[in-house]
C-alpha cells in the first residue's frame, strides 16, 4: 500500500530530477542573463572625450510590419501623425518590412543570416529600429507613442548638456527601445547591435524569447553595460514630449499573465502572505501530529 509519505517523497524526487535536468539545458542562459542584467555594473556619467558633439538629426522614424492585418495603424493613426504635425522640420519615415530587409542586406550582410532566421517577425522589428537608427540616426517611436511636444527642445537640451544619445526609462525604470533618439553610426546603437548575437537563446517562455532576444529587456541589458553612460540623456516614462498609450498588440499568454502581475501587484503581496500563512500553519499542525504521534508510539 502506497502511504502519502512515500507519494510524497517520489513527488519531490521527480521533480527534483526535473528541475535537475532544466538547470543543466539552461545553464548557459542562466548564467548570461545574471551576467547580462543582475551583475553589479557602474552607473558613473564616463564619457568619451571628443572635439566635437555630434547631433542629432532631424528625423523620425517608425516601424509598421502589419503581419498579421491587426490594424495598430488605424487605431493609432492619430498618434503617428502627431509626430509629423508637431515637428514640421523634420523628415518622417514609416518603415515597412521589405525596406528593412533591403537596408539590413545591403548594408548589414553579417548580420543578415541572424536578421532573417529569428522565428518571430517582431524580432525583426525591433533589429530593424536598430539597424535604422544605427544607420540614419534620428529619432525612433513606436506607432503607440503620440507626440504632445515638438522634440527639437529635446534634442537641443541633450547636445546643450553634451548627451549624444536620448533614452526613455519605462516601466521599474528601465531603459526602453520604444523611444529613443541617437546620431548616425553612433557607438551606443553599434553597441546594441553587437549583442544581439550573444543573446539569441531559448528563454522557454515566447514572451521572454521575445524580451530578451531582441526586446525592451534587451535593451536595457546593453544599456547597462555601455562604458559611456556619460553620453546619455534619459528621460521619464512621464514627461512633456509623448505619450505611451501601451497598445501590447504583441503580447501573448504569458505577458498578459505578466502583466496582469504587474499591474495588480498589491493583491498578489496579499495572495502570497496569505499563502505563506497557511502554510506556515499546516506545517506547524504537522509537526505537532507527528510529535504526538511519537510521544504515544513511546
Amino acid at each position: 500500500m502506497v502511504t502519502r509519505e512515500s507519494a510524497l517523497k517520489c513527488l519531490l524526487i521527480s521533480c527534483f530530477i526535473v528541475f535537475f535536468i532544466l538547470a543543466i539545458e539552461l545553464w548557459p542562459t542562466l548564467s548570461y542573463v545574471h551576467k547580462t542584467y543582475f551583475k553589479e555594473t557602474s552607473f558613473a556619467p564616463h564619457a568619451r572625450n571628443v572635439e566635437v558633439i555630434p547631433r542629432i538629426p532631424r528625423r523620425i522614424h517608425q516601424c509598421y510590419f502589419n503581419v498579421n492585418n491587426d490594424g495598430l495603424l488605424d487605431r493609432y493613426r492619430f498618434a503617428q501623425q502627431s509626430w509629423m504635425k508637431l515637428n514640421p522640420g523634420f523628415t518622417y519615415t514609416l518603415w515597412n518590412r521589405s525596406m528593412i530587409d533591403k537596408l539590413v542586406k545591403e548594408n548589414y550582410p553579417g548580420l543578415y543570416v541572424l536578421y532573417k532566421n529569428y522565428p518571430s517577425w517582431l524580432n525583426q522589428d525591433e533589429v530593424g529600429r536598430y539597424v535604422v537608427m544605427h544607420h540614419y540616426g534620428g529619432v525612433y517611436a513606436d506607432l503607440d507613442m503620440e507626440c504632445v511636444e515638438n522634440i527639437s527642445v529635446l534634442i537641443k537640451s541633450a547636445f546643450s548638456t553634451k548627451r549624444q544619445v536620448v533614452l526613455h526609462l519605462g516601466d521599474l525604470d528601465l531603459a526602453s527601445n520604444d523611444f529613443f533618439a541617437a546620431p548616425p553610426r553612433h557607438q551606443f546603437v553599434e553597441h546594441v547591435i553587437s549583442g544581439l548575437s550573444e543573446a539569441n537563446r531559448w528563454y522557454v517562455f515566447p514572451y521572454a524569447n521575445i524580451m530578451l532576444t531582441t526586446g525592451a529587456t534587451f535593451f536595457h541589458g546593453r544599456y547597462r553595460s555601455y562604458y559611456y553612460k556619460g553620453e546619455i540623456l534619459t528621460l521619464a516614462d512621464s514627461n512633456k514630449y509623448f505619450v505611451h498609450h501601451h497598445a501590447s498588440s504583441w503580447h501573448r499568454w504569458d505577458g498578459m499573465i505578466l502583466i496582469w502581475f504587474y499591474r495588480r501587484g498589491y493583491i498578489i503581496k496579499m495572495l502570497l502572505f496569505v499563502l505563506l500563512f497557511c502554510a506556515g500553519i499546516k506545517l506547524y499542525l504537522l509537526f505537532k501530529r507527528r510529535k504526538v504521534h511519537h510521544q504515544r508510539a513511546a
